[in-house]
This record gives structure tokens, C-alpha cells and sequence, in this order.
């Protein structure tokens, strides 16, 4: 993944494009369908972006996975080709929907805990968010082997430990400072 303000550039002003035509939500699915689509295959992303193939070539590759796509979706694909930025797809699609997230008031959390989680625990702290932070949540679930039990939640930047292990650690630190 590579974090930066390329990516970022690239997404607002699309998004910016899809805002004008009023079309933010359908030109963000589509952008996430043919990142999706592109990062499935690594070789052949990279292929599009390899500049030892024939820009025409390349284009044309692009063009036939755009084509049941909007017009819009389709020439900002085919604009990060010409330009050899292809390879930014993933990145794009990522700040396009926070981006569209914000502006539709949606908060993304991952819950962490030993085993996957079901849904009842999804929905339970999807509800209880909603009600602390005024937005619509949408929780997905992450396991992690490591954990003794609880869980731990990551709200964009913001980490919300609730594990055995963070507990035992600040046990840990109020022994030590005794």
C-alpha cells in the first residue's frame, strides 16, 4: 500500500468530478469493483502499468474492463494508464470511499478479536458507536491469534484496546510504579 498524497490527489479530484455529476456513490462502487478487479491479479496490474508493453496495448486492456462502466470511471482509468499511475488503483479506490464516507457521515471500525467475530458482536457495536458518535457505523471483523480474549477496536486512527493482554499491561505498569 502506499500512503500519500499522489493517491489522494488523484481520488479527490475524481471525486470532485463525481460530485459534479452527482454521482459520487455509483463512480465510488465502480472505482472499487475495478480496483478490486486489477489487485486480484498482481501480474497483471503490473503489466498494465509496465511501460515496456505498448501504451496501445495497455489501453486497450483497460478500455475492456472499463467498458460496463460510467464514462467517467472509464477516461480516469484510462488517464492513470497514459500516465503510468495504474498501479495507484488500490490506493485511489481506498481514499475515493473514505472521502465518500465522510461526506455520508459513515465511521469504518475493524473488530478484533481471538476468533473472527460473529455477527451479533458486529451489529451490537455497530449500534453502540452510532449512539456515541452520531454517525452510521459499519463494523467488519479481524481475528488475531495473539489476543487472550476481549477485543480491540480500530476506529480509522484511533485504537480502542479492550484486551486481556492491554489490561495485564496496565496492571503491569501500576505494580511498577508502586
Amino acid at each position: 500500500m502506499i500512503s500519500g498524497s499522489l493517491p489522494r490527489r488523484y481520488a479527490r479530484a475524481l471525486f470532485l468530478l463525481a460530485e459534479e455529476e452527482g454521482k459520487v456513490e455509483e463512480i465510488g462502487r465502480e472505482l472499487s469493483s475495478a480496483a478490486k478487479e486489477m489487485t486480484a491479479v498482481p501480474e497483471g496490474l503490473m503489466a498494465l502499468g509496465n511501460r515496456s508493453f505498448p501504451l496501445e496495448e495497455r489501453i486497450l486492456a483497460v478500455t475492456e474492463l472499463a467498458s460496463r462502466g460510467m464514462p467517467l470511471t472509464k477516461n480516469f482509468l484510462l488517464l492513470l494508464t497514459e500516465k503510468g499511475r495504474i498501479h495507484l488503483i488500490g490506493d485511489i479506490a481506498r481514499e475515493f470511499r473514505e472521502m465518500e464516507d465522510k461526506m455520508q457521515g459513515v465511521v469504518r471500525v475493524e473488530v478484533i478479536t481471538p476468533e473472527k467475530p460473529g455477527e451479533p458482536l458486529l451489529r451490537k457495536t455497530e449500534q453502540q458507536l452510532s449512539q456515541k458518535l452520531n454517525k452510521r457505523v459499519i463494523a467488519t471483523g479481524g481475528e488475531d491469534r495473539n489476543l487472550m480474549g476481549g477485543v480491540v477496536i480500530k476506529a480509522g486512527h484511533t485504537v480502542y484496546d479492550g484486551s486481556v493482554r492491554r489490561a495485564l499491561e496496565r496492571i503491569r505498569e501500576r505494580m511498577a510504579a508502586l
